[in-house]
This record gives structure tokens, C-alpha cells and sequence, in this order.
């Protein structure tokens, strides 16, 4: 496995590209090439079944919750805060609350990032995550391929406030 170290002070040894994304559709650069992809909550009703939504969101909810089971992480703390939201910046986030916070970010309702100690979740547009943890959580990872979602080794853009 490749260690990333970002270039400031944040360091989590692995990191994660967490999507619904299929990377045997992205280019040499990256970019993702197939373009009949929905890509936002409002596009239930146009190319994508709220049923079909629904079970790639929580996919992504359970991706997060399955993480910090593995490492006994009790709580994440919000940072990074975006937009009108009921949340507050440094707001601690329990497991029985991540479903309405991830569920809220990935309908584009606000932006944040979650972080503890042990990871960090931060997300992107049009369903892209992003995960790190010091621990290389194959057994995680591997759920998370088996719910639908694709995990590549990748750095958070999101690493460091703008």
C-alpha cells in the first residue's frame, strides 16, 4: 500500500477515493469519461429512481459507520462548515447522527468535513469521498466494495481549509 502524507500537519497513512464511480470509465488523467451518470440528488425522477438513490447514499452512510466501527471511533467533529445548516463548526457528530449529516452533504444542503483522531471523511461534488485512517482497514474496504462502491488508493483534495 502507498503512505500519503499530505504536506502540512494532518497525516492519516492511508486515504481513499470512496464513489459510485467505476474507475475502468476514467481516462488517463483521472477524469471519469461515461457521461450517462447521475450525479446529484436532483436527478431522482430523471436518470436515476429515488429507490436507486437511496440505496447508493446509505451505501455510502454505512461506508462511513463500518470505518469507525473498525476503530472504535465513537464520534467525528465537524469541521469546515459551509452553507445554512442546523450543525455548528467543531459540533461532535455520534454514529446515530451521521445518516442525516452524510444524507444532508451529498444532497448538496451544506458542506463539512467530519474528523476525529483515527479518520477523516471529507467529501466532494457529485459523490465523491474521501476517507483516511492510519489503519489500513481491508476488511472495511472490503465491505464497502461489496455494497456497490469503488475504493482506490487516492489523496483527499480536501485536506487543509481553503
Amino acid at each position: 500500500m502507498k503512505i500519503v502524507q499530505p504536506k502540512g500537519g494532518e497525516f492519516m497513512r492511508y486515504q481513499w477515493r470512496v464513489t459510485k464511480y467505476n474507475p475502468d470509465y476514467r481516462d488517463e488523467k483521472g477524469n471519469y469519461q461515461k457521461t450517462n451518470e447521475w450525479t446529484s440528488y436532483s436527478d431522482i425522477g430523471k436518470t436515476v429512481t429515488k429507490e436507486e438513490y437511496e440505496t447508493v447514499a446509505n451505501a455510502y452512510v454505512n461506508s462511513v459507520i463500518s470505518l469507525m466501527n473498525k476503530l472504535e471511533v465513537k464520534h467525528l467533529r465537524v469541521t469546515n462548515l459551509e452553507g445554512e445548516s442546523p450543525l455548528k463548526e467543531g459540533q461532535i457528530i455520534y454514529i446515530s447522527d451521521l445518516n442525516t449529516v452524510i444524507q444532508a452533504v451529498l444532497r448538496d444542503e451544506y458542506w463539512c468535513k467530519l474528523e476525529s483522531n483515527d479518520i477523516f471523511v471529507h467529501f466532494g461534488f457529485d459523490f465523491y469521498m474521501y476517507l483516511g485512517s492510519n489503519d489500513d482497514s481491508s476488511e472495511v474496504l472490503h465491505e464497502i466494495k461489496l455494497s456497490g462502491l469503488y475504493v482506490e488508493l487516492y489523496e483527499s483534495p480536501y485536506l487543509f481549509p481553503s
